[in-house]
């Protein structure tokens, strides 16, 4: 289910910067378990599922 957010919709609802999304989505940093949790969970995605889309 696509959610339609922007980046910045993103980051607020998971409680980060719109920067660090952006990081994340490009791979320079490593964001840790946490955040990934809770993007799937703001995606309304399962948390494997997430990570078989990038």
């Amino acid at each position: 289910m696509s959610k339609n957010l922007s980046q910045s919709q993103l980051a607020f609802e998971v409680g980060t910067t719109l920067r660090q999304i952006q990081r994340i989505e490009v791979g320079t940093v490593n964001a840790g378990i946490l955040y990934y949790i809770q993007i799937a969970k703001v995606l309304d995605i399962e948390f494997h599922d997430f990570f078989e889309s990038l």
